[in-house]
């Protein structure tokens, strides 16, 4: 059950907030674990229920680690840290069974009807991510192991999250009271948010999305470059506003039910570095490779060099590019089966390296235009791997991207698709994919500060009551577009 449908947006909403508020504070943990176990077994009840086991065996797994660690501290928590790495397998094990599983028997010959494939558990890459945080953190005394179920219960399935995150820090979870002072303010502000989400995937993703489906599924003979480069800036900003929506999304759900979400995006195609990109784009996961990945890989890897250089290369740097390679590539991995995800990853990986050396000094020095069209460059590019249905597909659609895959003359064109109603998606895509709002708020506030406080006050509330009936102009502008379009699921449904 998606967020951007009917039966979510009249139905499971209102009832679940009803069921929500309506309850005694001490039993809202509950009735919010149950609603999210409803919308988890929505459609795929099956799959549901071994994610359900497995967030049981989680929860009995740190109990073990923390138990583990006080009776073991005499022998350095040997068997502390054995636990831990058992635990992570088991989560390993299981996104393995579901996810690769019949990817990796493809590769070894085996015919998929010798593979009785299971459904996909909705968003078991980011359960299993959050479930792995959660164990780490215990181990290294960062949290404490739960003894209530149902908070555990609660983090690791709770709907608004469940199924494209954003990943919470367990603690940054449990410790939010439910039912907090201020409710009512925040609940305002999660519907403001939740109505600002469902337009940016109705309104824009979606339209995107429609162009980007067709021109990827144009067979490369036939293409021009000029439509194979309208195709890809489509798909860069649908696959922004698709995943950005949902967090916003979510975060406003969160908001309605008392809990704060952190921020996954911060106007990421204004960047000017592959680093400063991933600073802003997928936030929490950005943090969760950083820390349960890319530190412990460099942490390792420094432990087995000796010396300052190796052929004339400061330690420090190998250290580095070999982590980032890693990391970068397990990500593209983390996100789907198949070798053009783990490419797009080490694609990113190789960029993260190249600004870690002497070509990266030198574009700190450069200008600051030429730096942002080097990392949207990249970024996109990368996108065409994430987006082919295969490797040979990604490489076709490069070449035609540079005009070197035209067939028999029989070409579409870029002008076929580039409507009116597209060129302005376009262009409101590409303008808010910069952070205008933040600095017209800013304007406006700096204005305010040098008016009168009367006149400021009267001005103040007119903005507020402009930019709520704006968002409310949106939400019904979004509802009714969905009512008339067909189902279009979220990009990262499949992770």
């Amino acid at each position: 059950m998606a967020f951007s449908t009917p039966a979510f947006i009249f139905v499971f909403l209102p009832l679940a907030l009803c069921m929500h508020w309506l309850m005694p504070r001490f039993l809202r943990k509950a009735s919010l674990l149950a609603l999210s176990l409803f919308f988890y077994m929505w459609g795929e009840s099956q799959a549901a229920i071994a994610v359900m086991l497995l967030a049981v065996l989680n929860y009995l797994f740190a109990l073990v680690i923390e138990w583990l660690q006080r009776v073991d501290a005499q022998a350095g928590c040997r068997h502390a840290r054995l636990a831990m790495f058992v635990a992570v397998a088991v989560n390993v094990g299981v996104l393995f069974y579901y996810k690769y599983a019949a990817y990796v028997l493809g590769l070894l010959g085996f015919q998929s009807s010798s593979w009785n494939g299971h459904q996909l558990p909705l968003g078991i890459s980011f359960f299993t991510f959050q479930a792995i945080a959660y164990l780490v953190d215990t181990y290294r005394q960062q949290t404490r192991a739960d003894h209530n179920p149902l908070n555990v219960g609660l983090c690791l399935l709770y709907y608004a999250k469940v199924g494209q995150g954003p990943l919470v820090r367990y603690q940054a979870f449990a410790s939010q009271p439910v039912g907090q002072s201020g409710a009512f303010a925040l609940f305002a502000m999660g519907v403001r948010r939740f109505a600002v989400g469902l337009a940016k995937k109705i309104l824009v993703a979606d339209i995107l999305g429609v162009t980007a489906n067709a021109i990827f599924a144009v067979h490369h003979d036939q293409m021009t470059a000029g439509m194979s480069w309208l195709g890809l800036l489509c798909y860069t900003l649908q696959i922004f506003y698709d995943f950005s929506g949902y967090t916003d999304m979510a975060i406003g759900l969160g908001n309605m039910c008392g809990y704060e979400l952190p921020e996954n995006f911060n106007y990421p195609y204004v960047a000017n570095s592959i680093k400063n990109f991933w600073d802003r784009w997928h936030m929490t996961l950005s943090r969760w490779l950083r820390d349960y990945l890319f530190l412990p890989i460099a942490v390792s890897v420094s432990k087995r060099l000796r010396g300052t250089t190796y052929a004339g290369i400061k330690t420090e740097s190998i250290i580095y590019w070999f982590a980032a390679i890693v990391t970068m590539s397990i990500c593209g991995l983390w996100h789907g089966a198949g070798t053009r995800f783990v490419l797009w990853g080490a694609w990113h990986g190789v960029f993260l390296c190249v600004e870690r050396s002497v070509v990266g000094r030198m574009l700190l020095r450069a200008w600051w235009p030429v730096r942002h069209a080097y990392a949207v460059a990249v970024v996109a590019i990368g996108w065409v791997f994430f987006r082919a249905e295969s490797l040979s597909q990604a490489m076709l659609y490069l070449q035609s991207m540079w005009g070197s895959a035209r067939g028999d003359g029989k070409a579409y064109y870029a002008a076929m698709y580039l409507d009116r109603q597209l060129f302005c998606t376009l262009v409101v895509a590409v303008v808010f994919s910069m952070p205008v709002v933040p600095q017209l708020g800013k304007t406006w506030r700096a204005l305010l500060r040098h008016t009168p406080a009367a006149v400021a006050a009267i001005l103040d509330g007119a903005a507020g009551i402009v930019v709520t009936l704006s968002i409310v102009a949106l939400f019904v502008v979004a509802i009714a577009t969905m009512a008339n379009s067909t189902y279009n699921p979220f990009i990262y449904f499949r992770f």
